[in-house]
């Protein structure tokens, strides 16, 4: 009788092709971003002050994040944690990005006193904001 091996344990686990483990804390001391480094342990990359009430928000791609604050939205780069602009757009309830990253969408709750009404729409280029901070 002879016995052969399953599918399932030729395969070996290979980490090394997986991309790193990214991960975001929020608590009452702010937010803060951890990548995995090469040797597998979560490094912190940046951190903001602290902030009562932060609501994060990824693209599609993950390629951005925004930070949702009372005074306006911070963007990020995922890669390495680089706040790349401020958006001022004051009590922010929410944000959206295109699905190319062209736009930010955001919207607050309107009020009888709001002038430029409560949905704003942003227009950036990406790689003019990567090059300048090259």
């Amino acid at each position: 009788m002879s016995s052969t091996k399953s599918p399932r344990q030729n395969k070996s686990k290979k980490y090394e092709n997986c991309p790193p483990i990214q991960l975001i804390l929020r608590d009452n001391k702010g937010w803060r971003l951890y990548k995995q480094s090469r040797k597998g342990k979560l490094q912190m990359q940046s951190q903001t002050r602290p902030c009562g009430d932060a609501d994060i928000i990824f693209s599609d791609d993950g390629q951005y994040f925004a930070v949702i604050l009372e005074e306006g939205i911070e963007i990020y780069e995922s890669q390495n944690g680089r706040k790349l602009f401020f958006l001022k757009h004051y009590r922010v309830r929410n944000v959206y990005f295109s699905p190319n990253n062209s736009f930010i969408v955001s919207y607050h709750h309107r009020r009888q006193d709001d002038k430029h009404g409560n949905c704003w729409v942003w227009k950036w280029n990406q790689t003019q904001t990567q090059n300048q901070n090259q």
